[in-house]
Formats: C-alpha cells, sequence, structure tokens
C-alpha cells in the first residue's frame, strides 16, 4: 500500500529539498532548481507533494491572463515515481486554477515523454500543436565575427558596438529590433499565417494582440525583422540566459539562450539568427565563459524548420507538444 500523498502550496523551507531531485534531470541540467525561489515569489501557484512529511514532488502554474494558465516544472523525486504523485499534482493545479476563474489550461510535453502524455491525457488534456527544437553551438572567436548564419548571398552586415543594440542590417534592408507596442498588431499579423501559439522557455500563449502586448510589458524580449518598407517579414521570442555545465561536453560551463517561436522568410530568419548570434557570444565573452550555445523551435512543418538547419543547426531529437485543457 503506497503512503498518503499530501499536496500544499509550495514553502520556502521546502527549496532545498526539491533542490536536490530539480537540479540534473536531464543531461544538460535542468531549470527548476533555480526557478523555485522566483516561483515562490511571483503570483502563481507553487505546489508540493510530500510523502511523510518530505517534499517528494512539485509544480507551478503560471498565469497568463486572467483565463490562461500555463502548468509547468512538474517533477517527482525519482524514488517516489509511479505513485501518483504526478496525478495528484496536476489535478491540484487544475483546481487551483479553477478556483482563480482560468478558462483553460496548457503545458509543453516533450513528444517522447509517453508517461507524462498518458496522465495528461486521462485527464483531459489534449494536444494542440506540436514545435521542433534545433540547437548550435557557436565557435569561439570574437563576438564580432561573420558566422555561418551569416551567409554571402545575405551579406549580413551589424553596426558598431556603440550603436543601438539588436539592429542588423542586410542588402534586402531587413533590420532585427525590439518589438514595440506599436508594432505589436502587425508581427501578430505575419505570425498567425503560420503560428498558433507564441513564446519561449517553454511557456507559449494563444497568439493574441493582447498576449504579446503583456509579453512585452512582463518583459519578455520579443524580435522583430522588418524590411525597408517597415514590413514584418519575421519574429522571435529571445529567451533569458542560463548557465549550465553541459554534460554532453564533459561538464563544459555554457551560455545559453532560445529564440522561442521563430518564424518568416529567410531573409528574415537568417537576419534574426544572426543577430542572436552576435548577441549571445558577446555574453559569453563578457561574462567570460568557455562555451555558447543558442536553440530554437518553431511550428512543425513551418519554413522555419527547413531554413534552421541551412544555418548550421542541428535538430535536438525532439518534439513539443503543447496540450490544452478547457477548465
Amino acid at each position: 500500500m503506497n503512503p498518503e500523498i499530501i499536496v500544499r502550496p509550495g514553502r520556502p523551507d521546502d527549496v532545498p529539498f526539491l533542490q536536490t531531485f530539480t537540479r540534473n534531470t536531464f543531461e544538460w541540467g535542468d531549470y527548476v532548481a533555480d526557478a523555485l525561489e522566483d516561483w515562490l515569489k511571483e503570483p502563481g501557484d507553487l505546489w508540493v507533494a510530500e510523502v511523510q512529511g518530505k517534499p517528494v514532488g512539485v509544480n507551478h502554474v503560471r498565469y497568463l491572463s486572467s483565463d490562461e494558465a500555463w502548468f509547468e516544472g512538474i517533477r517527482v523525486h525519482p524514488d517516489y515515481r509511479r505513485m501518483g504523485v504526478g496525478t495528484r499534482l496536476t489535478e491540484a493545479a487544475i483546481k487551483g486554477a479553477r478556483e482563480r476563474g482560468a478558462k483553460v489550461a496548457r503545458v509543453a510535453i516533450d513528444g517522447d515523454n509517453y508517461k507524462s502524455q498518458a496522465m495528461s491525457r486521462s485527464i483531459g488534456f489534449v494536444p494542440v500543436d506540436e514545435l521542433v527544437v534545433f540547437s548550435k553551438d557557436l565557435p569561439a572567436g570574437s563576438a564580432n565575427e561573420r558566422t555561418p548564419a551569416a551567409a554571402d548571398s545575405l551579406n549580413v552586415k551589424t553596426r558598431a558596438k556603440g550603436d543601438v543594440e539588436g539592429i542588423t542590417m542586410d542588402e534586402e534592408g531587413i533590420a532585427v529590433v525590439d518589438l514595440s507596442p506599436s508594432d505589436v498588431p502587425l508581427l501578430v499579423n505575419e505570425a498567425l499565417r503560420t503560428l498558433k501559439y507564441g513564446g519561449c522557455d517553454y511557456t507559449w500563449r494563444r497568439l493574441s494582440i493582447g498576449g504579446v502586448l503583456t509579453d512585452l510589458a512582463d518583459g519578455v524580449r520579443v524580435m522583430a525583422a522588418k524590411d525597408s518598407s517597415g514590413a514584418i517579414r519575421g519574429g522571435t521570442w529571445y529567451g533569458a540566459y542560463f548557465v549550465e555545465p553541459d554534460h554532453e561536453r564533459g561538464g563544459l560551463m555554457t551560455v545559453m539562450v532560445e529564440l522561442g517561436s521563430i518564424f518568416g522568410d529567410e531573409p528574415a530568419i537568417m537576419a534574426l539568427v544572426h543577430w542572436a548570434e552576435i548577441i549571445l557570444a558577446e555574453k559569453r565573452d563578457k561574462d567570460g565563459l568557455p562555451a555558447a550555445r543558442l536553440f530554437a523551435n518553431c511550428r512543425a512543418g513551418t519554413q522555419a524548420s527547413s531554413i534552421l538547419p541551412r544555418l548550421g543547426f542541428s535538430p535536438d531529437d525532439r518534439v513539443l507538444g503543447i496540450w490544452e485543457l478547457e477548465l
């Protein structure tokens, strides 16, 4: 007989126990251990499962809007798996989201995580979209050196460091700029031609003008690729930097960042990637780190999924599914 599982709101004194099994979940590490303290301070819900007084599971609910809940970071101690801990945590998250007035809950699940998929499906979640993930390691060297993404046919040029950060130009007049609130409708209209959801760092929301404005207000960096006429040709959600030992390369400390939901035509995507390579390389060099890795994800089957490999990205052998539950 399995011991009783109690699910309750998280507390600061849970953090050290939770970090013991949320720091190295994957080959590259895990983000949850570092996020726990922030999650406790944020207005979302942090749920903890305990068995005999010991914290053995955790998940977090982020409220992207008044009616949109995002479930993330569910982790269960290896010694307490297959006991229903994940199901109990998810049920608590659903109940809490309903009590807050949310109308829909979403979660991202790896395509090969069949147990989580089965558990989510049994509760009522259904898959609504699919993202493919790519990555590339940046070569060592000056941040100003041209990288393979700067193909000769495009002749991408970058302005001096002293100029406005975030702008690159190519011979077609593509400029990569931080999205302004006034340009949000233009970006959303263009993105909706190929995307249903936009976001990064394991958080995606249904694409809408209000949603992107909320992203900007929350400090999410959304980049737009604009041509000389002012038309938006592509865009991406630029994630937060994180530094982890890369266990695939002997624990080499690596700064990583993600281009989320990247979309657009080929010149736009090339300009966005080249801009990100320069910014990430500058971050690596400034912080004195030996390595940098750039991730990118895009909706499966879109033009970006065929362009990224031509820019030196390798598929990550994983697909992310976005799952949804009407509350």
